[in-house]
């Protein structure tokens, strides 16, 4: 038996093209650029051109959070400091630095047993240990908020898109480090129950991750349809435990964290290895041979691809993360980060835009929209300039997954119209205060 939510599509899957091949260890690059900013928080560099560095080392540190660092993924020499741009193309400091290929590392601290830490200690590990979401938030900043209120741990073990496949081979490849961090965050909330959300048919993850847990009754495992936006947390939330509170995921008293953010948490907290490499997917039409690997941070896309046998045509449309939710960028000479879950390159008929049409009003905007909101009245209320009745609406709900859009049969950019209301609807709210 599989579970779901109401709403939401059926996304036509291209995972099978990578899901089930071996992994590629693309560890020993010879060159990285690391950045310091893009996910809202700025760092400064704390190192010079032609300054050694070790694996792990701080070399970026930032006034707003202490102890939230960027470190260098290899050991090597800091080659320069200089401006470069990130997918969206706004430009911040890269480190870039060359590797040695002897991976000395600077572990987070003396060896220790995380059995027998306070939770603040186990917190204070997770946070210099530098582990990011999908979004590049710090995932010690959201699990100190819900530590005294939590009484269910969710892992996602969900991919979710169209192409990428890397949470995936993190549950075959990674399930021991999965459950180590799974035990480390039940010492950390205390009493809670892990769900761990795997695919329907996850056949190859399912035994590894059982395999993993052995014998301990605490963790469970639940399959979930294959349906999108099923890994937004409000939706996994609702799904598992029927709980919801309009938003407010702190009221629901469940953590949620992926697999790829739990397993980076047991690495850190069994060997004191910093978030520094992930488990992602390079694929799309335009890719010679897609596949997953194993790959550091810093480490521009064009390298992976070309270990993917490059591109068999100049692609039309590249994305860092996937068709959904990623990222449109205008190169692939551009730096992996923890967080992204890989680099889509897209040719031909997958990469077309199709020009919008007049909407006809068939409603299917609406019944996919796992909030139960009607973007093409909002749309409609946009273009009449009816802002008092859009402000009456739950818009604050919306979560930009792009549902909507992807089943218009008149091609209306739908998400955009979302968008566009929340800004308003956020610039007027500012304009009141």
């Amino acid at each position: 038996m599989s579970y779901s939510f109401r709403g939401g599509v059926s996304l036509v899957s291209k995972r099978e093209l990578t899901m089930h091949k071996p992994l590629v260890d693309l560890e020993n690059v010879s060159v990285v650029r690391i950045p310091l900013g893009g996910s809202g928080i700025d760092f400064s560099p704390v190192v010079n051109p032609g300054d050694p560095v070790r694996m792990g080392q701080v070399i970026g540190e930032s006034s707003l959070l202490s102890r939230f660092s960027i470190r260098s993924s290899v050991s090597g020499t800091v080659r320069e400091i200089s401006d470069g741009v990130l997918p969206d193309g706004s430009a911040v400091p890269f480190v870039t630095i060359e590797n040695d290929g002897l991976d000395t590392l600077e572990p987070l601290s003396r060896a220790m047993d995380w059995q027998m830490m306070e939770p603040d200690s186990i917190l204070d590990t997770i946070c210099a240990s530098g582990i990011v979401d999908r979004t590049g938030y710090p995932v010690f900043a959201m699990l100190g908020r819900q530590i005294s209120s939590t009484d269910t741990l969710i892992v996602c073990g969900l991919d979710g898109e169209v192409w990428t496949s890397a949470v995936y081979r993190t549950l075959c490849d990674e399930a021991e480090d999965i459950v180590e961090g799974i035990h480390v965050l039940m010492r950390l909330f205390g009493r809670v129950r892990c769900i761990v959300a795997m695919p329907e048919s996850a056949g190859e993850a399912t035994d590894a991750m059982r395999a993993a847990a052995g014998s301990d009754n605490r963790i469970r495992f639940l399959a979930l349809r294959d349906k999108y936006p099923q890994t937004d947390a409000r939706l996994l939330i609702r799904t598992i435990t029927g709980r919801d509170a309009a938003g407010d995921l702190s009221k629901t008293r469940c953590a949620v964290l992926g697999a790829q953010e739990t397993a980076a948490i047991g690495r850190a907290l069994r060997a004191g290895i910093p978030d520094l490499s992930r488990i992602v997917t390079v694929s799309g039409d335009a890719v010679a041979a897609p596949r997953n690997l194993r790959v550091r941070a810093g480490t521009a896309w064009y390298e992976i691809v070309h270990a993917c046998g490059g591109y068999l045509e100049t692609p039309k449309c590249l994305l860092v993360g996937d068709v959904m939710h990623g990222a449109a960028s205008f190169t692939d000479n551009i730096s992996f980060m923890p967080g992204q879950p890989g680099f889509v390159a897209l040719s031909g008929e997958a990469a077309e835009e199709k020009p919008a049409e007049p909407c006809i009003g068939c409603g299917r905007c609406a019944q996919v929209c796992p909030y139960a909101l009607i973007p093409a009245q909002v749309r409609a209320l946009l273009e009449n300039g009816q802002r008092a009745v859009l402000s009456r609406l739950p818009l604050a709900q919306c979560t930009l997954c792009g549902a909507c859009a992807y089943v218009c049969p008149a091609h209306i950019r739908l998400a955009q119209v979302m968008r566009r209301a929340l800004e308003e609807r956020e610039e007027n709210e500012d304009g009141r205060e």
